[in-house]
């Protein structure tokens, strides 16, 4: 018996590529084009200034079976600020952890986290003090803790646009 598997078309299996540094997850993302990506945190670190998820990039952010924890260190940045990630239109990513339902295997603080801002700071921006989305954001897996920010037209997480979209199926907002 012959068995043979085709791919869907367009369906294009990740790349899979470890990193352990704030340095190495930018350029991880900047040079992963529009090749889906999956990116193993393998060690703890801190975001000090906005990453961004360009159009057409599919990133996906997992930890390598460890516990790990990103913390956002943004409070020094003196400019605008669109959060610790910003997804373009079409952009993707997702956070999820390597086992269903362990939450605490990838965890992102904020306690050390700026107000997203602009110098309009108006509904038209995207200020999400995590994330800032205008493309698809999926979240599976893993804890997002520690926000706060009172500034008008921000919050945690901001979806907006006419292609903006956010899914979440697992994981937890504290």
């Amino acid at each position: 018996i012959l068995s043979l598997s085709i791919p869907a078309v367009g369906a294009e299996s990740p790349v899979r590529k470890q990193v352990a540094t704030f340095a190495e997850l930018q350029s991880e993302i900047a040079s992963a084009g529009e090749t889906p990506t999956v990116l193993e945190i393998t060690s703890d670190f801190s975001i000090t200034e906005t990453v961004k998820i360009g159009s057409l990039q599919d990133i996906t952010l997992t930890d390598n079976g460890a516990a790990r924890k990103i913390s956002v260190d943004t409070k020094q940045v003196t400019d605008t600020f669109h959060g610790a990630f910003k997804i373009a239109e079409t952009g993707k990513l997702t956070i999820k952890t390597s086992k269903p339902k362990e939450d605490s295997l990838l965890v992102f603080d904020g306690t050390n986290a700026k107000c997203a801002w602009t110098s309009n700071n108006d509904y038209q921006d995207s200020n999400g003090d995590f994330i800032s989305c205008q493309g698809e954001l999926v979240i599976s897996g893993g804890t997002v803790q520690n926000f706060s920010c009172d500034e008008a037209w921000s919050g945690i997480i901001t979806i907006g646009g006419p292609k903006a979209s956010f899914a979440m199926y697992g994981g937890k907002i504290t």
